[in-house]
């Protein structure tokens, strides 16, 4: 039986970390599906499978309370309790907000938010990396909260 206290949810819910140039529109656009499982696999051997859902691929400024929701429930339908989850920045202090709203719903849970300014697919100065690596290492590290 896996230890889900140790185990990392990895959350997709859109946001410029997911974004992919489009050349056509001269822009950057969210994908149909996330890119992370196979960044992760490929690029710090870490296999997401059974720990990874992908909930929107929409960008936070477009997020409402009810995106917020199916996000709240993601979190506390899954076992493990340490959760990183990928968000725009624009309204990731929302959403967040939300789920402290919520907080004695989240007891025991470490929950990390993190985003990029910059895609991680396709730009080689892209800050989305080391943030994804970043919060997954404070998801294994921090305490509860």
């Amino acid at each position: 039986m896996p230890d889900f206290n140790n185990e990392i949810h990895i959350i997709a819910t859109g946001g410029t970390i997911e974004k992919v140039y489009c050349p056509a529109a001269q822009t950057n656009v969210l994908r149909d599906k996330s890119i992370l499982p196979d960044f992760l696999k490929q690029q710090a051997n870490i296999d997401v499978s059974g720990n990874f859902d992908q909930l929107m691929m929409i960008d936070s400024r477009d997020m409402d309370n009810s995106h917020r929701q199916i996000i709240l429930e993601s979190v506390t339908n899954h076992p493990a309790k340490k959760i990183v989850i990928t968000h725009g920045t624009d309204t990731m202090v929302e959403s967040a907000n939300y789920l402290k709203k919520n907080i004695k719903l989240l007891k025991g849970y470490t929950i990390i938010f993190t985003g990029s300014m910059i895609p991680i697919d396709g730009f080689s100065n892209t800050d989305a990396g080391f943030n994804l690596g970043f919060a997954i290492a404070c998801a294994k590290t921090l305490p509860e909260g």
